[in-house]
Formats: C-alpha cells, sequence, structure tokens
C-alpha cells in the first residue's frame, strides 16, 4: 500500500468535501498558493495551520487511543445486547452518545 503524506490526505478530504483550495485558504487564513504548495508536499504544514484546516475540514482533533477504544468497543456491546433484548430507548441513547463522541453521523430510524 502506498505511505500517502499529509498534503495528499488535506487534499483528497478537501475533494470528497467538495471544497476549493481558495475557499480551504479563506477560511485557514492564508493564500491558495500556500494551501497548494502544502497539498503537494511542496512545504510543511505548521501546527497551527494544520489546526485551522483540521477544523475547517472537519477532522477529529486527534484519532483514538488504544484504551478509549477498548471502551468504545465494550459500550458498542452493550448497545448491541441492549438491541437485541428490545431496550430499544436505552439503546438509543448509548447510540447517540458514542455517535457524538467517535464523530459519527448515525442516522434515527
Amino acid at each position: 500500500m502506498k505511505n500517502i503524506h499529509l498534503g495528499e490526505k488535506i487534499r483528497q478530504v478537501r475533494i470528497l468535501k467538495e471544497l476549493t483550495q481558495a475557499y480551504l485558504a479563506h477560511v485557514v487564513g492564508c493564500s491558495g498558493k500556500h494551501i497548494s504548495q502544502i497539498e503537494s508536499g511542496k512545504v510543511e504544514c505548521d501546527d497551527k495551520t494544520l489546526t485551522l484546516i483540521k477544523k475547517a475540514l472537519d477532522i477529529p482533533k486527534a484519532p483514538l487511543t488504544e484504551e478509549e477504544l477498548e471502551v468504545y468497543r465494550s459500550q458498542i456491546w452493550v448497545w448491541h445486547d441492549q438491541i437485541n433484548t428490545r431496550r430499544i430507548s436505552y439503546a438509543e441513547t448509548m447510540k447517540d452518545e458514542l455517535a457524538s463522541i467517535l464523530h459519527l453521523p448515525f442516522e434515527h430510524v
């Protein structure tokens, strides 16, 4: 599998969200040329700019730690059990809480 650099990942998310470099530059407060250089890997992205880009692209601050993942995995199994035993209202509450923590767009059915 090809290793993708940070700028390419930013470009992919930006395109996926149908945003232009000009729009991203405006929101971040830099030039379109600077965004282009970051995406092409010609310049490094400093921490402040990266934070602004992540916010503009609605990317979570950091990946979950292994401990957080374990907690969420156990919560998912409880949620699964609640659904299987038809205690749906509690499961709905857990689903909403988990979705907000993980930034997942669960739809209400």
